[in-house]
């Protein structure tokens, strides 16, 4: 069963944590992925500045295999959320995605947004046939 917490971005373990699980996902079958490094992450995360975020982690019997994320920059638009949902290969349609994404609706909510402008990568793989 996945239990999700929030994190507190100082805590380096859990942000190492949801770090992994974001690389691991973010790198998966993408030919030429750009994945944000660790130490760019805890900067972003720890150093005070016009972001508004909310990190949780997700596992399953205390192994992290899915994260999340919710931003607002409060500078460019007071309403609108940036989410992000990460999960292991491996736990992939299980239900985790959404339970992460449920839960990064209800932060945006709690920061007073009222829409999330998310997207989503799509992997193509191409064969020769013929």
């Amino acid at each position: 069963m996945l239990e999700i917490v929030e994190l507190d971005p100082r805590h380096d373990a859990d942000l190492r944590a949801w770090h992994q699980v974001y690389l691991a996902a973010e790198v998966f079958e993408r030919e030429a992925p750009a994945p944000w490094q660790y130490d760019e992450l805890a900067a972003q995360a720890r150093t005070p500045n016009q972001y508004r975020e909310r990190y949780f982690l997700g596992r399953v019997d205390g192994a992290p295999v899915a994260c999340s994320m919710v931003s607002n920059d409060t500078l460019s638009n007071q309403t609108i959320g940036d989410p992000q949902v990460h999960v292991l290969p491996s736990h992939r349609r299980l239900g985790h995605g959404s339970a992460l994404l449920a839960l990064a609706e209800d932060a945006a909510r709690s920061l007073g947004l009222h829409h999330l402008d998310g997207g989503s990568v799509v992997v193509v793989r191409f064969r020769a046939f013929g």
